[in-house]
């Protein structure tokens, strides 16, 4: 089956990023983003990993396969232009949990933030 169609397999996938920690992690390489990978666990211990690879440049145009793994094999895979215009279904959903990995990673940031900033309003009032 493939994964466009595997409603049950997206949301268990969507389910984890919603309820797990999202970390991420970039390679740059000769100063310029190489790839992005995202990851998260689940609460059953199933690993998620999501990679954006930069593969290469032809006349201006930058090629990016983006793929899904869990517990390391490969569910979905896509390349994908940053010219494109129009974007196909299957790659639309994969480039959907993408985009959910990366609000989820500055959702976590900002939660962060807020409690770093509690604790010094705390620490001010004691002292």
């Amino acid at each position: 089956m493939q994964f466009a169609e595997d409603m049950e397999l997206q949301e268990k996938i969507r389910q984890a990023i919603i309820g797990g920690y999202v970390s991420v992690y970039h390679v740059v390489c000769n100063g310029s983003l190489d790839s992005t990978d995202y990851s998260v666990t689940d609460k059953n211990g199933i690993t998620y990993d999501f990679e954006q690879l930069r593969l290469f440049e032809d006349k201006g145009e930058i090629f990016y396969e983006y793929s899904i793994y869990i517990e390391g094999n490969d569910v979905a895979c896509t390349i994908l232009s940053d010219k494109k215009k129009t974007i196909a279904e299957p790659t639309q959903t994969i480039l959907k949990l993408f985009q959910l990995c990366s609000s989820k990673v500055i959702y976590q940031e900002m939660q962060n933030t807020i409690h770093n900033n509690q604790i010094k309003n705390r620490f001010k009032e004691i002292n």
